[in-house]
């Protein structure tokens, strides 16, 4: 699908190059958000789950957390979000790295006035879950 993971994964990226990466593809790859003005959001909740979580973020999944979470803003925004299997919500809702999401969804809710569906968060906990059995 996205081919920027190779090119993340051979250079190590300073936190501006970055930054610039993913205004890039958010521009690129969205229609209803303005990469300009979303990036430092979407960057400050990756920093809130950053500094919760046991796990450090680097470039690479930093960059698929942002894209996926703009993919959930313009589902948001068409109404169109994700919808998950009850039982599998139900599994995960109670453990403490859904709880550290659901907070950081908190930002766009401040930011944006946008509250994701708690699929959208099941969504955004599986990319950590599968990103934590990496390491």
């Amino acid at each position: 699908m996205l081919n920027w993971n190779l090119i993340i994964f051979q250079w190590k990226l300073s936190a501006e190059e970055s930054e610039k990466l993913a205004e890039q593809y958010l521009s690129q790859y969205f229609t209803f958000i303005n990469p300009t003005k979303i990036v430092k959001i979407l960057e400050s909740y990756c920093d809130f789950i950053d500094h919760r979580q046991q796990l450090e973020m680097d470039n690479s999944f930093r960059i698929s957390l942002i894209m996926h979470l703009a993919g959930a803003i313009e589902r948001c925004l068409t109404n169109s979000q994700m919808k998950v299997d009850p039982q599998q919500l139900a599994e995960v809702i109670k453990r403490p790295s859904f709880k550290i999401i659901e907070q950081a969804n908190d930002i766009l809710q401040e930011t944006l006035n946008l509250k994701l569906e708690t699929a959208e968060t099941y969504y955004i906990y599986e990319l950590f879950d599968t990103e934590m059995q990496k390491h």
